[in-house]
């Protein structure tokens, strides 16, 4: 049975360097980072390019995008979620907004 990853509109896991997911691979030689990425507040947005390897032919590129609110626990320790409070909804609007618009631009 084959493994499958579901692309959700909020959050993004990616696939350790050298894993095989389904027919993606990130190289060992090159860090993942991505194209563009900008802070709402504290929501943060980032645009990742994705490439599927097909042997012998070019490759098929798509982008996903990465939300997440940052907040620092009790113990003063920067941690990540992707559950959003009543303040955070504005930021996160305009952080889907300005990723709509940024996409266009990195698949030219």
């Amino acid at each position: 049975m084959r493994k499958h990853s579901t692309a959700i509109p909020v959050g993004i896991t990616l696939p350790r360097k050298g894993h095989l997911v389904e027919d993606f691979i990130v190289s060992e030689s090159e860090p993942r980072k991505p194209v563009a990425s900008k802070q709402f507040d504290r929501v943060h947005a980032a645009i990742w390019r994705q490439e599927k390897q097909m042997e012998g032919a070019a490759g098929q590129a798509w982008y996903t995008v990465g939300i997440m609110r940052r907040y620092r626990d009790g113990n003063g320790q920067w941690q990540s979620s992707n559950q959003y409070t009543a303040r955070d909804l504005p930021h996160l609007q305009h952080a889907v907004e300005w990723a709509i618009r940024e996409i266009p631009s990195k698949s030219e």
